[in-house]
C-alpha cells in the first residue's frame, strides 16, 4: 500500500445552499472539485493515504477494486465506481466498523431472480457453481454476503444488510454540482436500526447464502441489490454492513 495523489480535491461540506436558502446545509457530505482556492492558494490534488482512500483505488484483493484509470468489463470506466466508493466510505461518522462494497451480482441472468414483490424486491439463490465460478473476473466485486477471514481460528463475517448505494454521479438536487449522489435503504429509516432517512431511497433485494461445508444447504439470507433493475436510479455500487455506524447526515425538513 503506497501514498498516491488523485487529480481531484475532496473534503467535508460545511454547508452548500442557494442564496436565501437556510434549510438545506447538507453538512458533512463529501464534496469533489477539480480545484479549490483558499486564501490565494490553489489546491488541485487529493492525497490518498493508506488506511483511508488509497484502498478504494487499488485493485482486488488489496483494495476495493475501483481503480479509476481502468475499465470495467462492460467497457465503461471505473471512475464512477471510484466516486461511489469514496462517497460511501466517507458517508459515516464512525471509523473502524466493517463494511463491504460491491458492484456485481452472482445471479446474473433474469432467470436467476424471482420477483419483484409488492415492495419491488427480487430474490435469488446462487448455486454452488456460481459461488465458485472461475470465470468471474477479479475486477468485479461480487455480492457474496459472507466472507471467510483467513485468521486462526478462521471466522465467517456476514454483511447481511445493504444500507447505502451510489450512482457515482453528482447529486443533481444539491447546488454547485460537487456532491456525489448517495441513496439510502429503508433499513436506515427503521427505528430499530439508524432511525433516519436519506432524501433519495432505493429498495434492496435478497439472496440466499450457501453453506460451503455442506453442498446444497442454504443456511441464511442476506440483502443484495440487483444491479440494473432500476435504470432510472442507475446505482453503480452499494454498501453492506452488519453494524450501525451513523450513516445519517444532517437531516432535511420532513425526513
Amino acid at each position: 500500500m503506497h501514498f498516491a495523489l488523485a487529480d481531484v480535491v475532496a473534503g467535508r461540506v460545511e454547508y452548500i445552499r442557494r442564496p436565501g436558502d437556510t434549510d438545506r446545509p447538507y453538512r458533512d457530505r463529501l464534496f469533489l472539485a477539480s480545484e479549490l482556492e483558499i486564501e490565494g492558494t490553489t489546491f488541485d490534488a487529493l492525497p490518498l493515504y493508506p488506511g483511508n482512500l488509497a484502498e478504494v483505488s487499488l485493485p482486488r484483493p488489496l483494495g476495493f477494486g475501483f481503480p479509476p484509470g481502468e475499465m470495467r468489463l462492460d467497457g465503461t470506466s471505473f471512475a464512477r465506481d471510484w466516486i461511489a466508493g469514496i462517497g460511501l466510505k466517507t458517508a459515516t461518522q464512525i471509523n473502524g466498523v466493517p463494511i463491504v462494497t460491491y458492484n456485481y451480482n452472482l445471479c446474473r441472468s433474469a432467470s436467476d431472480w424471482r420477483g419483484p414483490d409488492a415492495e419491488g424486491r427480487y430474490f435469488c439463490r446462487p448455486t454452488f457453481e456460481m459461488l465458485n465460478d472461475p470465470t468471474i473476473d477479479p475486477r468485479w466485486r461480487p455480492d457474496w454476503g459472507a466472507y471467510v477471514i483467513n485468521e486462526r481460528p478462521e471466522v465467517v463475517v456476514m454483511f447481511p444488510v445493504v444500507t447505502l448505494g451510489s450512482t457515482g454521479l453528482i447529486d443533481p438536487s444539491i447546488p454547485g454540482g460537487h456532491v456525489p449522489h448517495i441513496l439510502g435503504s429503508p433499513v436506515l429509516a427503521d427505528p430499530e436500526w439508524e432511525n433516519c432517512a436519506w432524501p433519495d431511497m432505493f429498495v434492496p433485494d435478497e439472496m440466499a447464502n450457501a453453506d460451503t461445508t455442506t453442498l446444497g444447504t442454504y443456511t441464511f439470507t442476506s440483502q443484495t441489490y440487483r444491479f440494473g433493475k432500476d435504470p432510472n436510479a442507475d446505482i453503480r455500487v452499494v454498501l453492506a454492513t452488519n453494524w450501525r455506524r451513523s450513516f445519517c447526515f444532517e437531516g432535511l425538513d420532513g425526513l
